[in-house]
């Protein structure tokens, strides 16, 4: 068997013995370059930082730094598991959504601190449908009426100066200009059957397309949007919001 003892080879702590180093008592590694008793030579430090990284925690303060390489710390619950090169990686502090992480197996799991997503997923914790199906409107095909955004499945409607759009499709904007009128012939037909879209042939559908059902009160209500947009005596309720007008 061929030796080799020169100090350069297996780091001055052990011998070559075919091209393997053959380390002396306490020490250890391919060329014994590392200690049992402990100690972590400035070379071996790089090895426990990120690439470039010249100072900062080694193995990010989540696990020890042996002969320049991290082993990372081990967790009590096992199914909490700390990983990576420099034990960057964890499974355990990912988005949550409804007390589970990345909103449960089937949205997506927790992968080195960040939610990876099912393909039918997006968000930080996986909780949204990609599917903007739910958000198109039945009546233009348009996602959200083209009023708003489909934000997991559901419509934000837009919100401007004097357009307040609301429903399900963002498909409803008492306050546009031009609703006023529409609500007062509607208003003319329900409660004084009277007007354009009145029909005493049709007594099942006596105004047409009206999508109102106003309720006669007595006085006026002060405030509303209808109050500075409508002029109109009754109260108009469209499916179930009560809004007013301002009064004949």
């Amino acid at each position: 068997m061929a030796y080799d003892d020169r100090s350069d080879v297996c780091s001055g702590h052990g011998i070559s013995a075919c091209g393997v180093c053959l380390c002396k008592p306490g020490r250890f590694g391919k060329s014994c370059e590392c200690s049992a008793h402990g100690g972590v030579s400035l070379e071996q430090e790089r090895g426990c930082r990120p690439t470039n990284a010249t100072s900062g925690p080694l193995c990010s303060n989540r696990g020890t730094c042996i002969c320049g390489v991290c082993e990372c710390n081990k967790m009590e619950d096992t199914l909490k598991v700390i990983s990576g090169p420099f034990c960057e990686c964890d499974n355990f502090t990912c988005d949550m959504n409804k007390g589970q992480l990345c909103s449960g197996p089937d949205h997506g799991e927790c992968v080195c601190g960040k939610c990876s997503c099912r393909p039918e997923y997006t968000g930080p914790a996986c909780r949204c449908l990609k599917d903007q199906k739910p958000c198109i409107s039945p009546e233009n095909g348009k996602i959200c009426g083209g009023n708003g955004k489909c934000v997991c499945g559901e419509c934000v409607c837009d919100v401007e100066d004097d357009r307040h759009y609301s429903g399900k499709y963002c498909d409803k904007c008492p306050t546009c200009p031009g609703k006023c009128e529409d609500f007062k012939l509607c208003v003319l037909c329900e409660v004084h059957k009277r007007g354009p879209k009145y029909n005493q042939d049709a007594p099942d559908r006596e105004c047409g397309d009206c999508a109102l059902y106003p309720e006669v009160v007595e006085g006026k209500i002060e405030g509303s949007l209808f109050s500075r947009a409508c002029g109109l005596a009754s109260l108009i309720q469209r499916h179930h919001p009560l809004v007013s007008s301002g009064g004949a």
